[in-house]
């Protein structure tokens, strides 16, 4: 120790030594990427530059950016460690870690899903995005390849990522066909038809088509489905239109009430009578200006010159 000398000042010597103080929050986001954001607060000569990535700066040399703002951010892209380090102006440094893992989808053909994968803090739940397939409903995640929807009590829709994982997901055809239906009304001496003009079906393809006159049951096990795509109406009363796929979901049954009308010319010269199946609710104008030989000319039955068409009947 020196001597004390009378009137001598003594000048403390400060070194800073001490490391910044940093805090890094991430995102859970459903996202292909989370962000980080470091705040980072230094009492000495203040923080000048910082890091993110995924090398280790104790162990390797990286690269800093320099910025004395204190709060920076990040994108955390991939399944690894990353680091997040702070240095001060006398060059200590701080250096904090966290482990991320990745979601991958297993999705076959067809199949969409977006974010098209998940990059998620270690430990971390997220609730998994819907898939969409054209024509199918999704039911549900599982941790196998092409699931049984028999197993449905094992899919998921939230799941805690402990480690990079794949993800399958379960679909089934249970959307039924659209069909367009034209039931053409008919008229004096020309049935109604029937058609179908447009099926839509994405799923398993359609598997056939039923006109007739037996009301298909809720799975059309007692009709018998075929490629006819059009029909002649040939018998009164109700006639059914429907559609099965080839996973068995039918769809909606439209139905249409056609009823016979007999036009009896009674030995007209100009004029056949005839019979033909009309749309109920139908109105026809009956044929004029009939001639039969050594009569005069009249009405048809009651004196009408139409008829709308509500039930089987002959004039």
């Amino acid at each position: 120790m020196d001597n004390l000398i009378d009137s001598q000042t003594y000048y403390a010597q400060w070194i800073d030594d001490i490391k910044p103080a940093l805090s890094v929050q991430v995102t859970a986001n459903v996202a292909s990427k989370q962000t980080a954001t470091i705040t980072a607060t230094d009492a000495g000569t203040g923080v000048a530059a910082y890091y993110i990535g995924k090398q280790n700066p104790a162990t390797t040399s990286v690269n800093f950016t320099n910025s004395a703002s204190g709060t920076y951010t990040g994108s955390i892209t991939s399944d690894s460690t990353w680091y997040f380090a702070v240095k001060d102006a006398a060059g200590n440094m701080q250096v904090s870690s966290k482990d991320f893992c990745k979601v991958m989808f297993g999705l076959a053909s067809g199949e969409t899903i977006s974010p098209s994968t998940i990059v998620i803090e270690k430990g971390k739940q997220v609730t998994l995005p819907n898939p969409s397939k054209a024509g199918y409903s999704f039911k549900g995640w599982s941790n196998v390849q092409n699931p049984d929807i028999a197993n449905i009590s094992t899919f998921f829709t939230k799941v805690k990522v402990d480690n990079s994982m794949t993800v399958y997901p379960c679909f089934v055809d249970d959307i039924a066909p659209v069909l367009t239906v034209n039931a053409a009304t008919g008229g004096i001496g020309s049935s109604g038809t029937i058609s179908i003009t447009n099926a839509t079906e994405q799923g398993s393809g359609i598997a056939g088509y039923y006109i007739g006159q037996t009301k298909p049951n809720a799975s059309g096990s007692n009709v018998t489905f075929g490629t006819t795509t059009s029909v002649t109406v040939n018998n009164s009363g109700a006639w059914y239109v429907v559609a099965k796929d080839k996973a068995g979901n039918l769809s909606g049954v439209q139905s249409f009430v056609y009823y016979q009308l007999t036009l009896n010319a009674d030995g007209a010269t100009n004029y056949t009578s005839n019979s033909a199946f009309i749309k109920s609710g139908t109105t026809v104008a009956l044929p004029t200006g009939l001639t039969k030989t050594g009569y005069k000319a009249d009405t048809w039955t009651g004196g009408i010159s139409s008829i709308t068409v509500s039930g089987n009947g002959s004039l």
